[in-house]
This record gives structure tokens, C-alpha cells and sequence, in this order.
């Protein structure tokens, strides 16, 4: 069963054409959460669910933070260019 979720993230990330974002900026648009310490109040299960929309949507993880602005310390996730592209 594929989360709803996947296809919502997938679609706004297009549209956004951002090459990199965060865990938290997808916990600010599509859970509802707190906008100040969205990722600090992510269950591991909302991590594992944003964490797969970003895989499902072509982005992976960079093994880097943030350093500054409003996702400073944030892991960095980067769009993975595919053959098509």
C-alpha cells in the first residue's frame, strides 16, 4: 500500500522546483504540527513516512546539514537527477 503522502509530497515538490530541502519544511506544509519545532515533534513514525515521500518523490539524503537559515541543522535532501532527465 503506497502512503497518500508520497504523491502529495511529490506533486508540491515539482511544482516548487526546489533542487534541496528538508524533513522539516515537508513537516511544516503537510502535518500539523507546530510551525517552530516541526521536526522535534515528528514520531519516528512521521520521520520514517516524510523521510520515504522524500525518497519517493527522487530525493536522497546528502549526509550534510543546513548551516544557516530557518532549517539551520536540518539534513539536507537533494533531488537525484535520472537518466531521463
Amino acid at each position: 500500500m503506497i502512503d497518500p503522502l508520497h504523491e502529495e509530497v511529490e506533486q508540491w515538490l515539482k511544482e516548487l522546483g526546489w533542487p534541496e530541502t528538508c524533513m522539516a519544511e515537508l513537516a511544516r506544509r503537510f502535518l500539523p504540527l507546530g510551525e517552530e519545532s516541526a521536526t522535534s515533534q515528528l514520531t519516528p513514525q512521521l520521520q520514517h513516512r516524510v523521510r520515504g515521500a522524500l525518497f519517493a518523490a527522487g530525493y536522497e539524503s546528502l549526509g550534510q546539514r543546513f548551516t544557516s537559515g530557518v532549517n539551520k541543522g536540518q539534513t539536507r535532501f537533494a533531488r537525484v537527477a535520472t537518466e531521463l532527465e
